[in-house]
């Protein structure tokens, strides 16, 4: 007892001969140990922890379709873009059939370049097939999907599903768009057939272009999965994304998002259209730009074009061949440098 009245009073007299100083720089060290305690020990608001969904190239029972569509204005001088959603379910067809699952639960969100989560309305107690819009995101713009769904298969047994899509929300490589539109194959009897087929039109009305998009696949039958985006590109080069569809299956038509309007006040100059199609985990891609000056008004007036020179098939193949012709052209000056020296000695011997 003796010793803690002993150690309180030399800590007592310790303070008491501090200086204002001393005083001072106690204080702001507590404060700064105080500070980084509660850093450490605080919950991280910023970290987002993402679901661990796979994307899928083709669902075996039940299948989503996500579609966004970019409605950008011109506001105080500023293109805004808002972003709609839409999700179609449907099951796998059986003999052109949907199944007509029964959803007990289907909950979609989407990943933000504002880096946070947009969770969409839960829906429940419905049969496929079945298409749902929601409310726009009008902060920041989506970047992945997340899309998990609780159903009932033909044995009326509880099923959960997981789904990612990931958004092609940038306009990239540029240089390897075209107006040429379609993915094409050999039959078995070596005949080109068209796999598929992209067609844009426009009409420009009094205060928008008023476009449709439309993707006409040649063989419904094979397991194929697309993902489309479009971009429209300002006069002033400002890219912005426009109407885009993913998880595009085992459908028994052609897409096609019609009259949809793109102000004129956003000054419009050209469309970009990018479409990946991929049949047992092979995927081929359509680069399609256009102006829109130049679209028809009808899909019947859409002309033929030939396919650019480099494309995804072949820039390869050119690449590897002039990397081997120089390659062979290095080995033969070597070989000629080596046998004139060889002809000059035997001259002289």
């Amino acid at each position: 007892m003796n010793s803690i009245k002993t150690f309180i009073k030399s800590l007592n007299s310790k303070i008491t001969n501090l200086n204002k100083l001393a005083f001072v720089l106690i204080i702001a060290i507590y404060i700064l140990a105080l500070t980084i305690v509660l850093f450490l020990i605080s919950p991280r608001y910023d970290k987002v922890i993402k679901p661990d969904y796979e994307h899928n190239d083709y669902a075996e029972t039940i299948n989503p379709r996500i579609m966004i569509v970019g409605d950008t204005d011109l506001i105080n001088g500023e293109l805004k873009t808002e972003y709609d959603v839409f999700l179609r379910l449907h099951g796998r067809l059986v003999d052109g059939a949907d199944p007509r699952y029964t959803v007990q639960r289907m909950q979609l969100s989407a990943f933000t370049t504002e880096n946070k989560f947009h969770y969409f309305t839960e829906y429940s107690g419905f049969t496929t097939p079945r298409t749902h819009s929601f409310i726009p995101i009008k902060q920041g713009a989506p970047e992945e999907f997340y899309l998990k769904i609780e159903y009932l298969d033909e044995d009326q047994k509880l099923k959960v599903e997981t789904f990612r899509e990931d958004v092609m929300l940038k306009l990239k490589d540029r240089n390897k768009y075209s107006q040429y539109n379609k993915i094409v194959s050999k039959d078995e009897n070596g005949e080109e057939v068209t796999d598929l087929r992209l067609e844009v039109i426009s009409t420009k009305l009094e205060s928008a272009y008023r476009t449709s998009i439309r993707m006409r696949v040649g063989d419904f039958s094979k397991k194929y999965h697309i993902d489309m985006q479009s971009w429209i590109v300002t006069e002033d080069g400002k890219v912005v994304p426009y109407v885009g569809v993913y998880g595009y299956s085992d459908e028994t038509s052609s897409f096609t998002d019609s009259n949809r309007n793109v102000p004129l006040d956003i000054k419009p100059k050209s469309i970009y259209v990018k479409v990946n199609y991929t049949v047992d985990g092979n995927t081929k891609s359509i680069y399609y730009q256009n102006e829109f000056a130049n679209l028809t008004e009808k899909y019947a007036d859409i002309p033929e074009v030939d396919p650019p020179l480099l494309t995804d098939g072949n820039w390869e193949i050119i690449i590897y061949a002039a990397i081997g012709a120089i390659i062979i052209s290095g080995l033969i000056i070597l070989i000629v440098k080596k046998v004139k020296p060889e002809k000059k000695s035997r001259k002289k011997s």
